[in-house]
């Protein structure tokens, strides 16, 4: 039979579905199901054999089952709450429509005897698989499972703290904060995504905002499976056949990066202490050469637009008694300005007032507004207390409206270009939303909403904004411009500190996620209670990795004050460090807004897993602590105290040292000089890397002119015998494309850079020392040629 381009056959006991390179196999008697794209195999089942008990919780790895509540089900054998599992077992009848093929199954469950089962083909690489049980209100589980293989291993889920490679773990998608857990291991996310990325090129998404399990190996080391707390699962298998190619099919169908403006990729400095302080702290960001674009402040307190934060969490909150003013003239002066914004309501507030009286707010099953523990800001004392707050409720097309139009204010009257888009991960189980659903089926949906209803807005307003959210689900990165990890310990930790940080944001780029910087300094003090916060060490660390990410941030926290943390300006040393390592993240900006553009088109993050380049190089996959900016530059953060030297695998091929030009053959493991204040980048041989030729003061012109500044590039060629060919092409279509013959490069230039001044830069002893030829073709109307060696003063 065929229908749509998919041909389906029955034959003996398996129905067969194929549909271009696709291919589903279902075994109809025991019920079973495996995926194919071509020779690539995508799921296989049952990873195991029928469970002889029905209290076996084993029994969620035989291909397709469920459980049920015994304390709901009723029957001979129900025992309490304990859970009784059921399993999918034979096809009694199937159909196609168009390009899905639907099947009625039999289950050993006499109270919900029949399950019906639907597998739709995307032509484009996917395989969607749906199970909906007959009605039973007992039923609190539906189960999924499939084998592992010895070598392979597990990534995605999110925004993940301590680790990205999740095999051996159990890892829960439920978006919450718990900054104050005091168990280790940071299980908990801000921003949870159900999405396993096989480093065999597979993938599988729970195409669902309820509460999802993964048990990656944990309980049972040759299988995976995934639970769903709700009575129907849908998923969605992706076929690769690379993990590159996954992440591209997965946001393909799930959504893209929003494309950032351009400032938003440049350097963002926490200002606070009022109108005057901020002033001053500007002025002096100036006079340092600090190359900041965005200034952001959060201690004002804006009664009329639910804005603000209300203190300086310890430091010393000053007086706004013309915000629009104090803005117009930070825009006279080259900044962006960034305040703070969140979705909860206090008590008395006016905003709270008009919120409750046309019933916006997230109410109870019996109306009530539902008021919950929530953090109050007093403006006079500077004093944080706990207090009730409520929750706005983004499902009532009203309540959206009327936030927006506080929004607007923000951006329209006030003149922010931006904010600080801070919690969402706070609704109750027990909220009655106004679209019918409970807190707990909505929770993580709420970022998703959340993140939506203000990108919509901002939109409409017809400038140029940004915000930096912490909170978030599947999608939300279409709609929040950067992704932040959140309130961390200024710590060396390795979930809560320095280290999970890394891990969350790499973790974040394999889940659709591009735009990302941490909190420069962290935000509280260390885990242990120590003084490490205040480690000039710790700081500089901290402040390599947040000039190698997307956006280079700090924030001042609600670290103790004795002794002071260090910031960007406590002393000449903190302010030399700032200042190199933003000039070297500013003048990254060509190469880094190309791939902003990269990620926007193809959804692969800027900020790069190793497994999405090397999935074949197991020593190089399995490092947490590397990551790939872009495609061709390596990073390598220092992340304990007291190392200078940084101890990597590096993947095959040669890498130089993007300072000093230095050479290190990869495929094996190795040692990087790692001297404080100087970042562990390499380059890849054999490749190129734009760069702004001299350090802006900040990215806030128009995009016009930043595309008209003079640029350098930097060739790092890939030496040896033959031909070689290689290039970089620009957000605008400007290209330069590389061929290296025995040690001469010929190079040719397309685009903008026919007419854009540039120069060319090479490592000292590359091979093009033997020969330079330039072809430029007719119609340049201005070019620079400049041969300058790279120092070996170790700045580049």
């Amino acid at each position: 039979m065929s229908q749509a381009g998919l041909e389906v056959v029955e034959d003996g006991h398996a129905i067969v579905a194929t549909l271009g390179a696709l291919r589903a196999e279902v075994g109809t008697q025991p019920f079973a199901v495996t995926l194919r794209a071509g020779a690539h195999t995508l799921h296989r089942g049952p990873a195991g054999g029928p469970a002889e008990d029905i209290f076996d919780a084993s029994a969620r790895y035989d291909a397709i089952t469920y459980a049920v509540d015994g304390s709901r089900h009723g029957g001979y054998v129900a025992t309490g709450r304990l859970r009784r599992w059921y399993r999918l077992t034979e096809v009694r009848s199937w159909r196609l429509d168009g390009e899905t093929l639907h099947l009625e199954v039999a289950t050993n469950d006499h109270g919900a005897a029949v399950a019906d089962v639907t597998l739709r083909f995307d032509p484009a690489g996917a395989i969607a698989l749906g199970v909906t049980l007959a009605p039973n209100d007992a039923v609190v589980e539906v189960n999924i499972a499939g084998p592992l293989d010895d070598d392979e291993d597990c990534y995605g889920f999110g925004e993940r703290f301590a680790r990205c490679n999740h095999r051996g773990r159990e890892v829960v998608n439920w978006t919450e904060e718990g900054i104050y857990d005091p168990l280790p291991g940071h299980d908990w996310t801000y921003w949870p995504v159900p999405f396993l990325l096989s480093s065999r090129g597979w993938g599988v998404h729970a195409d669902t905002t309820a509460r999802a399990t993964f048990r990656l190996g944990s309980d049972r080391p040759d299988a995976w499976s995934l639970s769903v707390e709700q009575r129907e699962l849908s998923v969605v298998f992706f076929a690769g056949p690379t993990p590159a190619d996954v992440v591209r099919q997965f946001t393909a169908r799930t959504g893209r990066p929003c494309l950032p403006p351009p400032w938003a990729l440049g350097v963002w400095k926490t200002t606070l202490s009022g109108e005057q302080a901020i002033r001053t702290t500007a002025e002096r960001l100036r006079e340092e050469r600090m190359g900041v674009s965005a200034v952001w402040l959060y201690d004002q307190t804006e009664l009329e637009t639910n804005s603000g934060w209300g203190s300086g969490l310890g430091y010393p909150t000053g007086r706004y008694t013309d915000l629009p003013g104090m803005i117009d003239a930070l825009h006279a002066d080259g900044f962006k300005v960034l305040g703070y914004l969140n979705p909860n309501f206090i008590p008395g507030r006016p905003t709270y007032v008009e919120a409750e009286e046309q019933g916006y707010l997230a109410k109870r099953e019996s109306g009530d507004v539902y008021l919950m523990p929530g953090v109050e800001s007093d403006p006079e004392t500077d004093d944080i207390a706990i207090g009730p707050m409520a929750m706005i409720d983004f499902t009532n097309p009203g309540a959206v409206a009327w936030w927006q139009s506080l929004l607007q204010r923000i951006l329209t009257e006030y003149g922010y270009d931006g904010w600080m888009e801070d919690f969402g991960e706070y609704l109750p189980a027990e909220v009655r939303a106004a679209d019918g659903r409970t807190g707990w089926e909505m929770r993580n949906e709420y970022p998703l909403l959340y993140h939506r209803a203000s990108a919509e807005v901002r939109e409409r307003c017809g400038k140029e904004t940004a915000v930096f959210v912490r909170s978030g689900y599947t999608g939300s990165s279409q709609y929040a411009t950067v992704a932040w990890s959140g309130d961390q310990h200024t710590d060396w930790s390795p979930d809560r500190g320095i280290g999970g940080v890394l891990a969350a944001g790499i973790s974040l780029g394999l889940s659709g996620t591009s735009m990302w910087g941490p909190d420069i300094g962290g935000y509280v003090g260390a885990y242990d209670g120590s003084d490490v916060y205040a480690s000039e060490e710790l700081w500089i660390r901290w402040c390599e990795l947040g000039a190698l990410a997307p956006l280079m941030r700090d924030h001042l926290g609600h670290k103790p004050l004795d002794p002071e943390p260090v910031t960007a300006l406590s002393n000449e040393r903190t302010i030399d460090v700032w200042r190199r390592l933003a000039s070297l993240h500013n003048r990254l900006f060509p190469y880094l807004y190309r791939y902003a553009h990269e990620a926007h088109e193809t959804g692969l993050p800027t900020l790069r897993h190793l497994v999405l380049s090397e999935p074949d190089d197991l020593a190089a996959r399995r490092q947490d602590d590397v990551y790939l900016l872009g495609d061709e530059l390596l990073v390598a953060p220092v992340l304990t105290p007291g190392t200078r030297t940084r101890d990597l695998h590096l993947p095959a091929g040669a890498w130089y040292r993007f300072a000093t030009g230095e050479r290190y053959d990869g495929g094996r493991r190795g040692a990087v000089p790692a001297p404080l204040g100087e970042p562990v980048l390499l380059a890849r041989a054999g490749s190129v890397v734009p760069l702004l030729a001299e350090a802006p003061v900040g990215l806030t012109a128009p995009l016009a002119e930043l595309e008209r500044l003079p640029l350098e590039l930097r060739l790092f060629p890939a030496g040896g015998a033959g031909e070689v060919a290689y290039g970089f092409r620009l957000h605008d279509g400007g290209e330069v494309a590389v061929v290296e013959r025995d040690g001469r490069l010929d190079l040719t230039f397309g685009g903008s850079l026919r007419t854009r001044a540039l120069t060319l830069r090479l490592p000292v002893g590359a091979p093009a020392e033997a020969g330079l030829e330039v072809a430029v073709p007719e119609g340049a109307e201005t070019f620079e040629l400049r041969l300058a060696p790279v120092a070996g003063d170790g700045r580049g």
